[in-house]
């Protein structure tokens, strides 16, 4: 097992993370947005009452942003979510103290973690955020800003 996780490990520190642009703040969502070359994301930062947000990601399909599956590199898409787009969002706001991720099940799943939350929450264990600690409870990881 400790060969897979330093294989795992190796392959996140080798992908490249895409270039992302920051689209601002419309209401209470910050948006940020980066192609992969084929497909087209666009991350929302929703900010929730007492310091809290909650992100979420959507691919741009038959002109609307959806959340359907689209083939894509996933470490390049984590790198570029997890250690480029949130520590950029958290430097811009330091009101923010907890941040909730939720992974979206896919048709055939019946866990109640789906895929997607697992390999997101060992990308964040393995990249932890400078200052941030992180749990899981059920299906959603917290993100909660160090009181250092």
């Amino acid at each position: 097992m400790k060969y897979l996780e330093h294989f795992y490990q190796f392959l996140c520190e080798e992908v490249q993370s895409y270039q992302f642009e920051d689209g601002g703040l419309e209401g209470a969502t910050y948006y940020y947005y980066f192609s992969d070359g084929q497909n087209d994301f666009r991350v929302e930062i929703d900010r929730r009452p007492q310091g809290e947000v909650e992100l979420v990601y959507r691919v741009k399909t038959n002109d609307r942003w959806s959340f359907e599956l689209v083939q894509t590199n996933i470490f390049g898409l984590l790198k570029t979510i997890f250690s480029g787009i949130l520590p950029d969002f958290i430097s811009k706001n330091d009101w923010c103290s907890e941040i909730t991720i939720k992974g979206l099940g896919k048709k055939n799943e019946s866990d109640a973690i789906t895929q997607r939350t697992k390999v997101y929450y060992r990308y964040l264990q393995s990249n932890p955020i400078e200052g941030w600690e992180i749990d899981r409870y059920g299906n959603e990881i917290y993100l909660n800003k160090s009181n250092i």
